[in-house]
């Protein structure tokens, strides 16, 4: 009886508990991820009145499964990369529509500092599918050397939420 109980119980709080939505179309805010076997990236972006706002996160592991890597970004674009524990980069974005294709534009500067220092730009252009749920961010700059058509630099993006963790003002 006992067991009865308690599983009427559970698939009550079950019940009333709603599940997360499926992403939707909502554009280029929300939330959207890459990701392999040994590697995960996430980008959250938000739109408000001062235009959009970019989030990028990393992290990437080792042989053994271990960290090796992380990427934390900021909501004012300001980016620490590290690589076990010691911080090897710094970057800084910068999103804003293309008042010619309407697509979404990222300039990340990237300040590198071991094992060799150097900075450079990198624009890449975020398009979305027809769908919103999966998007496509072709390179147009990269050390300098720009990139157009087809055979573009590209990484592909899939949206997993409408929303966003820790929006800005919060703490995380």
């Amino acid at each position: 009886m006992r067991v009865s109980v308690l599983l009427a119980a559970i698939l009550a709080l079950a019940a009333s508990c709603s599940a997360p939505s499926a992403p939707s179309n909502t554009g280029y805010t929300g939330t959207w991820t890459r990701s392999n076997d040994r590697a995960a990236s996430v980008i959250a972006i938000l739109h408000d009145t001062g235009g959009y706002k970019f989030r990028w996160n990393k992290v990437s592991y080792d042989e053994r499964g271990k960290v090796a890597l992380v990427v934390d970004c900021e909501w004012n674009g300001d980016c620490v990369e590290l690589l076990k524990g010691e911080r090897v980069a710094t970057f800084r974005h910068k999103a804003a529509i293309d008042p010619e294709t309407g697509h979404l534009v990222v300039e990340a500067v990237e300040t590198r500092e071991k094992p060799t220092a150097f900075t450079h730009r990198i624009v890449d252009e975020f398009v979305l599918d027809p769908d919103g749920l999966r998007m496509t961010a072709y390179t147009r700059e990269r050390q300098g050397q720009t990139y157009s058509g087809d055979g573009r630099p590209m990484k592909h993006f899939v949206k997993v939420a409408d929303g966003v963790a820790f929006p800005p003002g919060t703490l995380r």
